[in-house]
């Protein structure tokens, strides 16, 4: 069981990475100041999660190379002492309060309008790229936003 928890909270930590990493940092780039409130209304505290996802799956590694019958509990414990998993409930009520729809349709105009072809050679690949990136927007990217919602309830399980 205590594997199978470190899968899942690793398989877990790519979602977040992906967000973080490659969706939020994109926007970020592409946008400079001009998207920045809708790219903190859409990402929320997720950074804050990723870095309470890093530490746990941390601990629970630890917790599994250090015993042979591991105390999965205690890693929470640890946590939740601290009151670091309120990042959920910080998260979930900001998803909730707003359509998340709404934001990505704005933030991918806001990146179009602000898009810059450089030179003719390089503008079929960036509208490759663009497309391709607009595509995992509206497809992939709601899933991925919707992923620490249900993942805290996950957390709820794996302790009851």
């Amino acid at each position: 069981a205590s594997r199978d928890l470190i899968h899942e909270e690793s398989q877990y930590l790519r979602e977040i990475n992906l967000l973080v990493h490659v969706f939020k940092r994109d926007f970020e780039l592409a946008l400079g100041n001009d998207g920045k409130e809708y790219v903190e209304k859409l990402f929320g505290n997720i950074v804050e999660i990723h870095e309470l996802t890093v530490s746990l799956l941390r601990s629970l590694e630890d917790a599994v190379e250090m015993s042979d019958n591991p105390c999965m509990g205690s890693c929470f414990w640890a946590l939740a002492e601290g009151q670091e998993f309120d990042v959920y409930h910080t998260y979930v009520e900001e998803f909730c309060r707003q359509s998340t729809s709404d934001v990505i349709e704005r933030l991918l105009e806001l990146r179009k309008s602000k898009s810059d072809v450089p030179s003719r050679a390089g503008r079929s690949q960036q509208a490759s790229h663009t497309n391709a990136f607009r595509l995992a927007v509206k497809y992939v990217l709601p899933t991925l936003l919707q992923a620490p919602v249900f993942h805290c309830y996950r957390y709820m399980d794996y302790l009851t």
